[in-house]
């Protein structure tokens, strides 16, 4: 059954209930019968037995797909866990937004946590800021985005070996301009949020993850 189909109870009369399907989004409203019926559990990164599904960055939110505001508005409150398909790149596709990590400054840390500590300049509109990018560089770790001046972007392709689009970091360079290529100088220097020409390990906090190695760049 498509994830936008629920199963709203309506009383047709007092001696016979009778399921009606019906496309909707969200919560139903009281039916004739007072019945309260939530969208599918599953979109929500809930299972049917009511357990919540977790990823490598913790627990996952199915419901933000190319909703980025939304997904901003719950990771704040969650402060953990990831935002499926919250983001859209014409050359890219979905790219998932995880809560991450602050941080200690600009040359660490990754995802919306460190977006909000150090470079809130692209919150205001992240998928609009995203969406004026361009691929740049591309090769079997990372996609490089920028504007060709001052926007710029990395998006992670995979996860401990296994393939995964996520949002390492997107900022607006200061002082950036076009003669400077972002996989040469300007994505490289100190002072930029990522340093696509090196990989790291950063440790991530728990309950983010048990065992499961992380290998991002940072800048």
């Amino acid at each position: 059954m498509p994830s936008s189909i629920c199963l709203h109870a309506k009383r047709i009369r007092p001696s016979a209930p009778v399921l009606i399907l019906t496309k909707s989004r969200g919560w139903f409203g009281p039916g004739r019968g007072g019945t309260h019926v939530k969208r599918a559990a599953h979109e929500d990164g809930v299972s049917a037995g009511g357990r919540q599904e977790t990823g490598p960055f913790g627990p996952v939110f199915r419901q933000f797909r190319h909703d980025a505001d939304g997904a901003i508005a719950h990771l704040r409150l969650a402060k953990t866990g990831e935002a499926i398909a919250a983001l859209h790149h014409l050359n890219v596709g979905d790219i998932d937004l995880p809560w991450g990590v602050e941080g200690t400054g600009r040359d660490d840390g990754f995802g919306l946590a460190k977006l909000i500590r150090w470079h809130p300049e692209v919150l205001d509109d992240l998928q609009g800021f995203v969406s004026s990018l361009v691929v740049k560089q591309r090769d079997r770790k990372r996609i490089q985005l920028w504007d060709g001046n001052s926007r710029r972007a990395v998006v992670k392709l995979s996860f401990d070996d296994a393939q995964k689009h996520w949002l390492l970091t997107a900022y607006e360079k200061v002082g950036a301009s076009r003669a400077t290529s972002p996989d040469t100088g300007a994505l490289s220097s100190r002072g930029d949020t990522a340093r696509p020409t090196a990989d790291s390990n950063p440790t991530i906090p728990q309950p983010l993850r048990k065992s499961t190695r992380l290998l991002i760049l940072v800048r």
